[in-house]
């Protein structure tokens, strides 16, 4: 599809890959109802990827991407730096960045939440983990 005015043939070849027409032989006019339903269907649609855009781009621009030692990708604060470490809490929704206290050996900061693909969801947890205190300071 072209900038601009999308032509019926962008239309209905969108409409098509996308499941909306009745039947592989249906003709369409500008005129038609399922003309107007597919250019309502199409336009909601762009909306909202450009919606998605922006939301993406706002969280893109306040995040850090990383990667693990164990080869595990994702997005942190822009404050983490090298040397940092993803921790799993217990009953914590998403993986937590610390890094070491600077002056309390035995303890860290929190730099933040972080998103890490692949184990956002339990995977990193299995029945051999361990599970200790944690000093934050």
């Amino acid at each position: 599809m072209q900038q601009g005015r999308s032509s019926l043939d962008d239309i209905k070849r969108c409409a098509e890959g996308m499941g909306l027409l009745r039947g592989p032989d249906e003709e369409w006019t500008e005129d038609s109802e399922e003309f107007r339903r597919a250019v309502r269907n199409l336009k909601d649609l762009e909306a909202a990827m450009g919606e998605y855009a922006a939301a993406a781009t706002d969280v893109a621009q306040s995040r850090r991407l990383f990667a693990t030692g164990s080869g595990h990708f994702g997005a942190a604060p822009l404050s983490t730096k090298v040397g940092d470490e993803v921790w799993i809490a217990s009953t914590c929704p998403q993986p937590l960045v610390f890094r070491p206290h600077p002056t309390i050996p035995s303890c860290v900061e929190l730099v933040g939440g972080s998103y890490v693909h692949g184990i956002m969801h339990g995977e990193a947890i299995d029945a051999n983990s361990k599970w200790g205190h944690l000093c934050i300071a």
